[in-house]
């Protein structure tokens, strides 16, 4: 978390790669891997990462927020059906109150009226 708060990626990933996925920190390793992937923009290990997370710790990785993160990775990454994908099934589980859900339903709306009127350029 140190390494994270100064900047220093490569170590604060190397670290966090270094717990064993059977310790009791590592879903909190796993959400930290997410984050330093997002910060050095690499979508493609966000998406890992977080998926990781809910595979292995499914509990720990049912919030929002990570649905807000993974829709984030999938946009950045340009990829409309997994957008749709994350949106649908978040949808299921979060009410529409919810911060991070109205987030998620912004970006989403932006990215699917961004395609729709840069299709239109010749």
């Amino acid at each position: 978390t140190c390494q994270e708060r100064l900047g220093k990626w490569e170590e604060a990933k190397h670290n966090l790669e270094s717990i064993p996925l059977n310790h009791p920190r590592s879903p909190e390793a796993l959400k930290g891997l997410a984050r330093v992937a997002l910060e050095r923009s690499d979508y493609e290990n966000v998406l890992f990462w977080l998926d990781k997370g809910r595979e292995l710790f499914p509990d720990l990785f049912a919030d929002s927020f990570v649905d807000y993160t993974r829709a984030q990775a999938a946009i950045a990454l340009d990829r409309p059906e997994q957008i749709r994908s994350i949106r649908n099934s978040a949808a299921k589980l979060y009410a529409p109150s919810d911060a991070w859900m109205n987030l998620m339903d912004a970006a989403v709306e932006q990215y699917e009226w961004a395609k729709s009127h840069t299709a239109e350029v010749p």
